[in-house]
């Protein structure tokens, strides 16, 4: 049978709910994204309006390979459209339910880039706010490029020094770069364009994060890249 010696029965101050910060905590946290994907339609292929002002998509990939931000590309043919809107909704990385509008304003094809992370895609609306007589189509599925491409870490972080150092991988040879922290959502966004299938990350982390970030923002950049 184990013996369980745990902290509290040896720290008075846990025993009676004292709480230990991050920062007392010498832990370093490692994460590895491996030949992260760049697919342009990976969640879902098509949401076509036609000639309708609304319609539901189907998801086609409802878990990305890593949590991450997204891209929405919005295509109009044939017409005078000039306003589309299309909201995701899912849960990040901490399984907290959220949700992110992406719009188009302008005709012909245009990718717009999310800031949020989704883990888990659950549901794709789209409206058109000013219809012509042309039609419009959306498709969602990852960022790639350049400086706009984002991962969720696995860990809340509480500043972006929190972030020690992101190697970057790029077919087999280490590539320099700058990445910049993103606090919110707890990602970090990528030094440069990825090429899909191709690029590996390996991230160290050693959090500092408590409730008492929750309101806060400490955005930043990291410069221990490599």
């Amino acid at each position: 049978m184990g013996i369980n010696v745990g902290l509290g029965k040896h720290e008075p101050y846990l025993a009676l709910g004292g709480k230990i910060r991050p920062t007392e905590v010498d832990r370093v946290e490692q994460y590895t994204y491996l030949k992260v994907g760049g697919a342009t339609d990976a969640i879902m292929a098509a949401c076509a309006l036609g000639s309708v002002t609304s319609a539901t998509g189907t998801i086609t990939l409802g878990y990305p390979d890593y949590p991450r931000n997204l891209l929405v590309t919005f295509t109009e043919t044939g017409g005078t459209v000039a306003k589309a809107t299309a909201t995701v909704t899912g849960k990040d990385q901490f399984g907290k339910v959220i949700s992110e509008e992406y719009a188009c304003v302008e005709l012909g094809t245009v990718s717009v880039a999310g800031t949020k992370i989704f883990d888990q895609i659950t549901a794709v609306s789209a409206v058109v706010g000013s219809y012509g007589t042309g039609a419009v189509d959306c498709k969602i599925g990852y960022v790639i490029g350049g400086g706009t491409a984002k991962l969720g870490l696995f860990t809340k972080i509480g500043k972006a020094t929190d972030v020690k150092r992101v190697t970057w991988i790029d077919n087999g040879t280490p590539k320099p770069g700058t990445v910049v922290v993103d606090t919110t959502n707890h990602g970090f966004t990528v030094g440069g364009a990825l090429t899909s299938v191709q690029d590996d990350f390996v991230v160290w982390v050693k959090p500092n994060y408590t409730t008492d970030d929750d309101s806060v923002s400490y955005a930043g950049t990291s410069a221990s890249v490599s």
